[in-house]
This record gives C-alpha cells, structure tokens and sequence, in this order.
C-alpha cells in the first residue's frame, strides 16, 4: 500500500482501515494508537459522506 498508494501502513494492524477519495488521497486512516471510540467515529463520520 505504502508503494503503490503512499499510505503508511507500520502502525496500522488487521481491523484498522484507510480511507480513499477518488483521487487517492487518504481522507481517514486509523492505526492501532486509535482508541474504539475514536475508530467508530471516524468510520460514521466517513460513511455519512456517502
């Protein structure tokens, strides 16, 4: 991912996620320093973009 789309994936682990807009640009991303609370926010907050 860090090749191909310039996302730094070293803190990030299997539940965390990276969020794109259409021109690639990270619009979210979470990493294992995010808490649960946080985490779940960020992904309402990118869902309700929709």
């Amino acid at each position: 991912m860090k090749k191909r789309l310039g996302i730094d994936t070293a803190k990030m682990g299997a539940s965390d996620f990276c969020i794109l807009d259409k021109d690639g640009k990270i619009i979210i991303q979470t990493d294992w320093e995010t808490d649960n609370n946080e985490y779940f926010r960020l992904l309402d907050e990118c869902l309700n973009r929709l």
